[in-house]
């Protein structure tokens, strides 16, 4: 019984098996664990067959991660949820404003005011986000 284990196909859950015809080769895209050499699984953070802590390395994008929390953020801005949440929508709103005019180029007096209009009408709501966001400011 013990032969028919041991010629058995690799399965997900075990371990790889090292002898002089098979190496344990994984593509680029793949790691394995570097204690027993178990492929992780998709989004695991731990080895499911030793439990062994998987070593990141993508730190850079761990660090941006963890700036663009949303709970960072607010702490380092000082805002309550719902003016931080109406400032970003202002932000939004400037921004674009900003592309209507990259985005679109006039070719008569027509297209033009169209543009004016569309970025006047962004830019309101982008000063009535704002405006929110101060009305929902708590005094400290």
């Amino acid at each position: 019984m013990a032969e028919v284990a041991h010629n058995a196909e690799q399965e997900f859950w075990r371990p790889p098996i090292a002898g002089p015809n098979r190496e344990a080769v994984t593509s680029v895209g793949e790691q394995a664990c570097e204690r027993c050499g178990t492929e992780y699984m998709v989004g695991a953070h731990f080895c499911h067959s030793c439990g062994t802590s998987r070593a990141s390395n993508s730190s850079i994008v761990q660090t941006v991660v963890s700036h663009l929390d949303f709970q960072t953020i607010r702490e380092k801005l000082g805002l309550p949820m719902g003016s931080l949440v109406a400032f970003l929508i202002g932000i939004g709103c400037v921004f674009a404003a900003l592309s209507v005019r990259i985005v679109y180029t006039p070719q008569r007096l027509v297209d033009w005011q169209a543009i004016q209009l569309y970025c006047i009408q962004w830019l309101l709501g982008a000063m009535v986000a704002f405006i929110a966001g101060i009305l929902l400011k708590k005094a400290r």
